[in-house]
């Protein structure tokens, strides 16, 4: 049953961030497409034991005020994150690991 109660929490989530940056865009929303989105993404998910499927709403923000207008801005956004985690993995490393927790709780703020 706690899946049902995650399913929800994401399906808000991804419908509010979506009506957040439709209004600015003049773009309508279907609340069922992305119910039927969000569901199809997470059982094909499930049955390659993937992780659950939701939105990024400090993402699609960050995207913007960029400006991005296409997913290649996740994809540009993809490689510059990979490029990092291997030019900053051996630093990052010798971190403590009480100290990570709080860095990747900032960087999510």
């Amino acid at each position: 049953m706690p899946a049902i109660g995650v399913s929800f929490v994401a399906y808000t989530d991804n419908v509010l961030t979506a009506r957040a940056f439709a209004l600015t865009a003049g773009q309508p929303i279907d609340d069922n497409q992305e119910w039927t989105a969000l569901a199809a993404a997470n059982i094909s998910a499930s049955l390659f034991h993937g992780f659950p499927v939701s939105s990024s709403c400090s993402r699609t923000a960050l995207g913007a005020a960029l400006g991005s207008r296409t997913q290649l801005y996740s994809l540009v956004v993809l490689v510059l994150v990979l490029l990092t985690l291997v030019a900053a993995g051996p630093f990052l490393s010798s971190f403590p690991k009480a100290s990570r927790g709080p860095l990747v709780i900032f960087a999510a703020v």
